[in-house]
């Protein structure tokens, strides 16, 4: 099973598309991602498909639809509405509304190759039923640094946390800190890669620790319209149970310029 989950994160990270030879004469502008680059401050209008596969039997299927508005290059509000289904052995499927999220993020520029994000998320907790949702309202602070040695090619280390508030559905409470690097390159042709290792420690089970590797591939096919694969998968170590199964998702986005 393990291989199986290897594979198909392989094969997300492994998509081809046409030689480059044929997209050489593509404008510059249409050749970088913008929404999957963690410090553009963007408009967008964008539709997720998420599955994760959990512990135990348990899986969770979910619909994003997001939605974001940039006052301006270094700050930028955005909430997303997941619809979901999935379920376990022992409550069956359920289908519903998911944990709606809100949040904003904000951006300070260093010289020409470097920025600071700074942003918080609410999540609340509005599943329809327990299996689609975390069970709690959680509040996620988050920092990050970036830098850009080229027009291509981003690289950043980011932190996390998640706490959880309010009164819980009979699930464990959550804190939780989340520590990511990533990698952001944009080949010719409107293609790019992204890979996001990150450890995650639960302090609510003596900062248990998990790691894991995600990474996406992704192609700008018009001016300001993105679609992309990612898959994900944990590789080692213990945590919760979000942090133990393997993911894959698709989506596209439309960005306003």
């Amino acid at each position: 099973m393990k291989l199986i989950r290897v594979g198909c994160v392989a094969t997300l990270l492994g998509w081809s598309g046409p030689p480059l030879s044929a997209l050489a004469d593509e404008s510059p502008d249409n050749r970088r991602t913008k929404g999957s680059n963690p410090q553009e401050m963007v408009s967008r209008l964008e539709l997720r498909y998420e599955y994760l596969d959990l512990p135990a039997g348990e899986y969770l299927n979910q619909l994003y639809f997001r939605g974001d508005y940039a006052f301006n290059e270094k700050m930028a509000v955005g909430v997303q509405l997941p619809v979901a289904f999935g379920g376990d052995e022992t409550t069956g499927t359920q289908s519903g509304i998911g944990d709606i999220a809100m949040g904003g993020r904000n951006k300070l520029t260093f010289g020409e190759s470097m920025a600071w994000i700074t942003g918080v998320d609410l999540w609340f907790d509005t599943a329809s039923h327990g299996t689609l949702g975390a069970g709690w309202n959680q509040v996620v602070p988050n920092m990050a640094l970036t830098y850009w040695p080229n027009r291509r090619l981003l690289v950043w280390a980011m932190y996390k946390y998640t706490g959880s508030f309010g009164d819980g559905r009979d699930k464990p409470p959550i804190s939780e800190s989340l520590i990511q690097s990533g990698g952001l390159y944009n080949f010719p042709g409107g293609y790019w890669l992204l890979l996001t290792p990150g450890v995650a420690l639960n302090h609510e089970e003596s900062d248990q620790a998990s790691l894991f590797l995600e990474g996406e591939v992704g192609k700008v096919v018009a001016p300001g319209v993105e679609l992309w694969m990612r898959g994900g998968d944990h590789l080692f170590g213990i945590g919760r149970d979000e942090r133990m199964g393997w993911k894959a998702e698709t989506g596209i986005r439309y960005l306003f310029h």
